[in-house]
């Protein structure tokens, strides 16, 4: 997305809830790379929005294992889904 001086960044990681057909997902954002802030990276020979993005998905990650173990839940893969089945810890 982009606004009148930024571009606008959201991360999402959808999941469905073991043994239930509800889905929800975790949300991270919306963070913003200006243009004034692009510039001065430019100016510096830096690749700030692949820093920012960088940081922003540690972040993202650090928060989502930070609320998995407060639940003690967990994520994983299963065949037949297309997204994360989130479920307790076995």
């Amino acid at each position: 997305m982009r606004t009148d001086d930024a571009d606008v960044f959201v991360f999402l990681l959808p999941f469905e809830t073991e043994d239930t057909n509800k889905t929800g997902e975790w949300r991270r954002g919306p963070w913003k790379y200006s243009d004034v802030q692009k510039a001065i990276d430019e100016k510096a020979g830096v690749d700030g929005l692949k820093l920012r993005r960088i940081r922003e998905m540690v972040e993202f990650c650090r928060s989502v294992e930070q609320e998995l173990t407060k639940h003690r839940e967990r994520l994983c893969e299963s065949p037949g889904h297309r997204i994360l089945i989130r479920g307790p810890l076995r």
